[in-house]
């Protein structure tokens, strides 16, 4: 797709590398503000009515603390193996 490009800046390797960087890290922040809007807007997850209260209310904490973190520090994720390993990290 790049060697189609008509204006060769965009079809630069550090364009392409900066510019999915940029995707990653707005796809970080509002999957955070997904986590956030699931958990104490109106649309909330169904599943988590099947959970026992004290279950359910660990599910909504960890989600919150992730929706948070991901917010926070999504110019951090540099790869899908950095946002990858910070969905392997969330603990409930």
């Amino acid at each position: 797709a790049a060697q189609k490009c008509a204006d060769p800046v965009l079809s630069q390797p550090e364009f392409i590398r900066a510019f999915l960087t940029s995707v990653l890290a707005d796809t970080a922040g509002f999957a955070g503000v997904e986590c956030l809007r699931r958990t104490v807007g109106i649309a909330k997850i169904a599943e988590f009515d099947r959970l026992s209260a004290p279950k359910r209310a660990a599910m909504e904490q960890a989600l919150m603390k992730a929706g948070i973190a991901l917010m926070e520090q999504k110019d951090a994720f540099r790869s899908q193996d950095d946002f990858l390993r910070f969905l392997d990290s969330i603990t409930v």
